[in-house]
């Protein structure tokens, strides 16, 4: 009975709250399950080459690019909850289509279509948390999460292990299909879900909601916390292809670094996460993502230095140090990305901070870090190194000088803030942020 307490004391108070931390999970599993036999259907399935692939995937990508911001101002119009139901039936029905594919042009249509719903989930999941929960637990249960979502993504790629280990496309559409029926129950479910702090619907038009954007060092953050979330670019194509390429290590290493990060992720998300309940401490750990990030680097310098288990383990050490600065990381731009969010326009704000990482983990991080960095070798690293150790600099005065700021000028008077967003610019002291 203690365990139980002990389980559901992590759970948010808020009825709402632990509703979404269900529907995270279901839709996390359905995600892993996919994830696991996507490249099985895509090849064996549809027939697809690796060129067809990557051309559709660059394709959705630019589409989600371009597709973020305007439905993040159809979310501050229309309600971030109603936007993010039907984004959920809107996968749901695109993941059916993907069962239907013939070719790479079907394929590619539909990967655009998934495309303006991925880029747009991120924000529209944030504004509906922080409704759900208020401000006070906001961050927690966004940590939460994240954790639960690790874990879906864990039992689902263990769930489709049996079915894609036959080579049969009909077991990768199963998986697919699997993936589809997720986002459906999350949608229906996801109805049900009752928001105290209500997401207001504005009725201005769509000019007015293009013209509500106007903070330049809101785009000067984004771009800075993109730039330190480029750990999203190194766990799934870098360190896999240094490890390939660049050391002595077994191809199995991959793997096997995957659950160290994953098992980093579930268990030490919530407890690290804590210092980002206010925005002195959300800067406090940006910054210290830069300098984890760098040791990453340099590790996996070491790493193609040594050999056998020396290289094993080196690599080891750089993900630590990767996945302690993607906690951080991620936990910081929770925080800052909704603190200097202005209310009328939060969820247009928050699409703008996405779609800067956006940019980062997905157009310019695959082929900058991907191809460039890894031919350049052991240079590369170093580089990527000192990008990383420059940024930490930046953080304190971008971060101030939007304190300083204030409320969004195009605000009309009377237009509130949450409580919990200005009580954090009221604690940020007038210079660089410095935290004990």
């Amino acid at each position: 009975m203690s365990r139980l307490r002990r389980v559901t004391s992590l759970l948010p108070d808020s009825p709402g709250g632990r509703l979404f931390v269900g529907l995270t999970f279901v839709d996390s599993l359905g995600t892993g399950l996919y994830l696991a036999g996507a490249v099985v259907y895509f090849v064996h399935g549809i027939g697809l080459t690796n060129g067809q692939i990557g051309t559709a995937l660059s394709l959705a990508g630019i589409v989600g690019f371009v597709t973020a911001v305007p439905m993040g101002i159809a979310a501050d119009r229309f309600g971030a909850k109603r936007l993010l139901v039907l984004v959920q039936f809107w996968r749901a029905g695109w993941f059916t289509a993907l069962a239907l594919c013939t070719g790479p042009y079907s394929f590619g249509l539909v990967a655009c279509g998934l495309a303006v719903a991925e880029s747009a989930t991120p924000a529209l999941s944030q504004a509906v948390i922080a409704d759900a929960v208020g401000d006070a637990q906001r961050n927690r249960t966004m940590a939460l999460v994240r954790s639960v979502r690790n874990i879906g993504f864990s039992v689902g790629a263990l769930l489709a292990a049996p079915l894609v280990s036959t080579d049969r496309s009909w077991t990768a559409l199963v998986v697919v299909l699997g993936n589809a029926l997720s986002f459906a129950v999350v949608g229906a479910l996801l109805t049900r879900l009752r928001t105290p702090r209500t997401t207001r619907a504005h009725s201005t038009g769509l000019l007015a909601q293009i013209k509500g954007f106007r903070s330049p060092r809101y785009l000067v953050l984004a771009a800075l916390t993109s730039v330190l979330s480029l750990h999203m670019t190194l766990l799934p194509v870098v360190i896999p292809l240094w490890i390939i390429q660049g050391t002595d290590a077994s191809a199995w290493t991959i793997s096997a670094l995957l659950v160290v990060n994953t098992g980093m992720a579930v268990f030490l998300q919530i407890p690290l996460s804590k210092r980002a309940e206010d925005v002195p401490g959300s800067t406090v750990l940006l910054r210290w993502s830069g300098p984890a990030l760098a040791a990453c680097c340099a590790a996996m310098i070491a790493a193609s230095l040594a050999s056998g288990w020396a290289a094993v383990g080196l690599l080891a050490v750089g993900m630590v140090c990767m996945t302690l600065a993607e906690i951080w990381q991620s936990a910081a731009g929770w925080t800052l990305s909704y603190a200097f969010a202005p209310a009328r326009h939060r969820v247009q704000y928050l699409a703008v901070f996405s779609l800067s990482g956006l940019v980062a983990q997905e157009i310019a991080g695959p082929g900058v870090l991907g191809g460039l960095m890894i031919d350049a070798g052991r240079i590369g690293w170093a580089v990527l190194a000192a990008v990383f150790l420059l940024s930490v600099p930046l953080v304190g005065p971008v971060v101030g000088a939007l304190a300083r700021q204030g409320p969004d000028p195009g605000e009309p008077p009377g237009t509130e803030e949450p409580a919990g967003a200005q009580g954090n610019r009221d604690r940020i002291p007038s210079h660089t942020q410095e935290s004990p």
